[in-house]
């Protein structure tokens, strides 16, 4: 069994850095992902956790893949697909989020 404890810190700056690097404020991730300014600043600071739905959200949002936010480099974990797969996996992932919206 592969244990993997998430280091929340570690995804807050993940989240941030690629805010800032897409000119980013909280509040238009905030509005773009569903959850409130205020949320977006807790994960960041990692004092509070993400749900999968959330972290999706994220993922897409900020065009990075959930295992890059997740994991840190020295695990040597990280993505082993082509930009093609990513891409792909993207769309597919956006498209379940619309689905899931549209039950709302």
């Amino acid at each position: 069994m592969i244990l993997i404890e998430i280091d929340y810190k570690y995804l807050g700056s993940n989240v941030r850095k690629k805010r800032v690097h897409l000119n980013m404020t909280q509040e238009g991730l905030a509005n773009q992902i569903g959850i409130s300014t205020s949320f977006v600043g807790h994960i960041e600071r990692g004092t509070r956790k993400a749900s999968m739905e959330t972290l999706a959200r994220l993922s897409v949002a900020l065009d990075e893949s959930i295992d890059s936010l997740l994991i840190p480099p020295e695990l040597g974990i990280t993505s082993k697909y082509s930009k093609e797969q990513q891409m792909q996996a993207k769309k597919l992932l956006e498209y379940a989020l619309s689905a899931l919206s549209s039950d709302e």
